[in-house]
């Protein structure tokens, strides 16, 4: 699984305040925005969306940024299609 330095992010969303709408779906934002320190929540889901995104580039050359969601319902779940 790949990683995401929270600093990284913190200084990336920063910098660029649409990133979060660019990277991230509605739902993954009110989740990560409910939270303490959001950042280290959008860093874990823009990790799992790279991940994907490796993967499945090598099938579609698809970007996974919006067409995946990386939520967690009641129990921790795998990368799942986004609305």
């Amino acid at each position: 699984m790949d990683l995401c330095e929270i600093e990284r992010m913190r200084a990336a969303l920063a910098r660029t305040p649409g990133l979060r709408t660019r990277l991230f779906t509605e739902d993954e934002r009110a989740y990560c925005d409910r939270r303490t320190d959001p950042t280290e929540r959008y860093a874990a889901r823009f990790a799992a969306k790279e991940y994907v995104g490796c993967q499945r580039s090598f099938q579609t050359h698809e970007a996974p940024w919006l067409t995946h969601s990386a939520l967690l319902d009641a129990k921790p779940q795998s990368l799942h299609p986004g609305p």
